[in-house]
């Protein structure tokens, strides 16, 4: 039976510790952050149909050494659906107003994954004074061949078990490698998460946009891919040369990983993290 991933014990006692705020995002629309730890900012920008609890595995590892602003995007998790927002590019804007009032307008380590490498980029683009440095965690966007996916469309009506072996699917299909990390966390996450999905557009996530935004970016930019990442691991070669328009310092492969790196590989991908932010 699929539970709500906040019934979770790991989620709802990351919940209780974050400090709330929210941030406007159009009139009497509010993006939601939570943050947690101390120290320099940075912000993490969760992927396509996600929230906050994409990062479930690393928030304790991060916020030691960093202040973890950590977004619900417009249109996911708990945050506000603003008029007109239908992609990454027409909630930029929102994100930015949120970095800039959650910081003060401190440059920010920006940390995004997938869907939110592409949010990162179009804001390292067109507000490059919010931006000190970019991990780009399994970006899309960058022109790599398109790889078909068999994906099984969550109904609303689905009857729970059906709903769950579907959720199970598709992790499988893209987001994690092992069939271990399948776990019901993981369903929880990603089904709780995909219910309150009202951003569904992503076509630029289907364009190779962020080899021309690269060119715009002033900060240092690290990468991060899972090995076995279904979208990238057939032109791993190809990688450093995609985003070879960039400052880039570092790009690393996380073994026996797949697209969800951070949560299938937590350890090796928090010491990647680390190891790039000083």
């Amino acid at each position: 039976m699929l539970r709500d991933a906040l019934s979770w014990p790991e989620v709802a006692r990351l919940d209780r510790l974050a400090m709330r705020r929210a941030t406007a995002c159009g009139p009497g629309v509010e993006m939601v952050w939570r943050r947690w730890g101390s120290g320099p900012p940075a912000v993490l920008l969760h992927g396509g149909s996600g929230a906050w609890s994409h990062w479930i595995r690393n928030i304790d590892a991060l916020a030691p050494q960093r202040t973890l602003w950590v977004a619900d995007l417009p249109g996911c998790g708990e945050s506000g659906l603003p008029a007109g927002a239908y992609d990454a590019d027409s909630i930029v804007e929102h994100v930015a107003a949120g970095i800039a009032a959650c910081c003060a307008g401190t440059p920010v380590d920006l940390i995004g994954f997938s869907f939110g490498s592409l949010v990162s980029g179009l804001l390292a683009a067109t507000h490059p004074e919010l931006v000190g440095r970019m991990i780009l965690v399994a970006p899309p966007a960058l022109g790599l061949s398109r790889v078909p996916l068999e994906l099984v469309s969550l109904g609303r009506a689905m009857p729970p078990d059906e709903r769950e072996a579907a959720v199970r699917h598709n992790l499988q299909q893209l987001m994690l490698h092992r069939a271990a990390a399948i776990d019901d966390l993981a369903v929880a996450i990603h089904a709780t998460n995909f219910e309150r999905d009202r951003l569904r557009m992503r076509r630029l996530s289907r364009t190779g946009i962020m080899q021309a935004l690269q060119r715009r970016w002033r900060c240092p930019v690290h990468a991060i891919w899972g090995r076995e990442d279904v979208l990238a691991r057939h032109e791993l070669d190809r990688l450093p040369a995609v985003l070879q328009h960039c400052d880039l310092r570092s790009l690393q492969l996380i073994d026996d990983a797949g697209h969800w790196v951070q949560y299938e590989q937590p350890t090796a991908f928090n010491d990647a993290v680390r190891a790039v932010l000083p």
